[in-house]
């Protein structure tokens, strides 16, 4: 078990700027003379704390869902469990997590790391204790409780050929696609040996997408926000039985010859994925799940969706033994509601947005789009 910890950015004038405190984090390993073996991994909890918005709606600009948002006690959990027969069972557990978009925060940080040019070092606003050390130039020891920084040693620059060859060396292997190929390959032959050798798995996803948070400014209670609920994932394979409509595909279209094969059901669940319009006074401390949620600022209504797949597979060496795959998907009415006000609004937003990366950027302003208001007494759709 690794306990709880925290890391704190602090600004040149030793102000704190942002924190980022994580939860227990547990592993463990447990390996059988007979092959099997169990390990599992969990975090209980994640969050980011905003220091530089005064005011801010919201002060944890980043932070795990597991105690409002779902019935699980920790933000991650995943299990790797096998039997001596091979067979295996795979459990991943992942709370929703809440993202917010902070101005201030971002050029702060962007600001932090910062690396000025030599010519330009004094000038510079960036924080002179991360130059000091990441530049390369020295290797500083920063005393916290005392303030003080002693340099242990010189940093020997490594030579521009040095550099280009590494990276040279990278973008040779990212194009070659190795790693990649390998992955693949290891998953087909996994695959294939599972069923040769008729070994069964398991394996049970819960995962909840982040939600996006992007607010025009984060302490005018006014200020439009953009809210994006990514949704909820569930995957389920080799542990329920197969859909009917699956079953009745399969039966409806046998095969001209009769073969030694399993078929394995597949289930992937999509729910609760939105996209609102609310106000920062109204959409801050709110819980974001389907009781809670109100239909009147909503773009998107929470859309489901459901998958059920069969997946085919033989160990039989004829020639007739290419595996066969069912879909079959259930997609409900979407409802959409999109009116003059959400128009101008999303447009509100997304300039601002525009400036601000421009700015993180370093490029030029281009000019702000003029929005016209509009008449609120004209009801939306």
């Amino acid at each position: 078990n690794l306990g709880s910890f925290q890391v704190n950015l602090l600004k040149s004038s030793r102000q704190p700027l942002t924190s980022l405190e994580m939860g227990m984090v547990s592993a463990s390993f447990k390996a059988n003379a007979d092959g099997s073996f169990v390990s599992s991994l969990s975090l209980l909890s994640l969050e980011i704390v905003d220091s530089v918005t005064i005011d801010t709606f919201y002060p944890t600009v980043c932070r795990s869902l597991q105690k409002a948002h779902s019935n699980m006690s920790r933000a991650f959990h995943f299990q790797a469990t096998k039997n001596k027969d091979g067979d295996q069972e795979f459990v991943l557990k992942m709370v929703a997590c809440e993202i917010v978009a902070s101005p201030l925060l971002l050029f702060a940080v962007r600001d932090f790391f910062k690396l000025p040019d030599r010519v330009q070092r004094c000038e510079s606003a960036s924080n002179p204790i991360v130059y000091e050390s990441v530049s390369g130039d020295e290797d500083v020891f920063y005393d916290a409780k005392g303030g003080s920084s002693t340099v242990l040693m010189s940093m020997h620059k490594p030579a521009p050929t040095t550099r280009l060859s590494l990276s040279a060396n990278a973008n040779a292997l990212h194009k070659d696609g190795k790693v990649s190929d390998k992955i693949s390959s290891a998953i087909v032959d996994a695959w294939n040996g599972k069923n040769q050798q008729k070994q069964h798995w398991k394996m049970d996803f819960d995962i909840s997408a982040p939600i996006l948070i992007l607010p025009a400014n984060c302490v005018d209670p006014n200020a439009e926000v953009l809210m994006c609920n990514f949704g909820q994932f569930t995957f389920t394979y080799g542990s329920e039985a197969l859909s009917p409509a699956v079953t009745d595909w399969f039966n409806s279209n046998p095969r001209s010859r009769k073969l030694d094969s399993e078929i394995d059901h597949l289930r992937l669940v999509m729910s609760n994925l939105s996209f609102t319009i609310d106000t920062l006074g109204n959409s801050s401390g709110r819980i974001h799940d389907e009781k809670n949620f109100d239909a009147s600022t909503s773009v998107i209504e929470p859309v489901s969706f459901t998958l059920d797949i069969g997946l085919e597979h033989t160990v039989s060496s004829r020639i007739d033994t290419t595996p066969r795959t069912c879909v079959v998907g259930v997609l409900p009415g979407i409802q959409l509601r999109l009116g003059p006000s959400h128009v101008t609004k999303m447009l509100s937003v997304a300039g601002i947005w525009t400036s601000n990366l421009s700015k993180l950027r370093g490029e030029s302003q281009p000019e702000a789009p003029i929005l016209l208001p509009v008449n609120e007494e004209c009801s939306d759709p």
